[in-house]
């Protein structure tokens, strides 16, 4: 197959939904990163886990792959200005999501609980900027 390029064209919607996992991925791995430093350095440790590994890797991966559905629909219905509310809606759900977990109270112990909340929030706002690679993925020819 020589004109392999044109063999298949991928549309808006299938690149949007490639770069949310391609991002979901990628902040899966910072995420994980970010989880292993943070707990070796103040081995921070309350059982039972709500953060662990199944918890990043399937909050990650939906959150993104949602963000990229959602982008594809303001992005087809409204063009430059759905990119533009694309992205003033994450950073307003992320500031929120920081801001509940913030009051998050997961421990009786005031330490752990603050531990807890570091920990949170940091997943919290990786998370959020992992969602701003996917409209540079879904833009982008060389990407997908």
């Amino acid at each position: 197959m020589d004109n392999y390029e044109n063999f298949y064209q991928q549309t808006v919607l299938s690149k949007s939904i490639q770069a949310g996992l391609f991002a979901g991925i990628l902040s899966t791995i910072v995420c994980l990163a970010y989880d292993f430093i943070f707990r070796s350095i103040t081995f921070f440790s309350l059982s039972p886990a709500m953060i662990n590994v199944a918890t990043i890797i399937f909050g990650s991966l939906l959150i993104l792959l949602a963000s990229g559905i959602i982008y594809y629909l303001l992005f087809t219905y409204l063009k430059k200005a759905g990119e533009f509310l694309y992205m003033a809606l994450f950073i307003i759900l992320t500031l929120i999501c920081v801001n509940a977990a913030l009051h998050f109270q997961r421990s009786a112990d005031a330490h752990s609980s603050l531990q807890f909340r570091e920990l949170f929030i940091g997943i919290i706002i990786i998370t959020g900027l992992a969602t701003f690679v996917v409209p540079f993925f879904t833009r982008h020819k060389t990407v997908f």
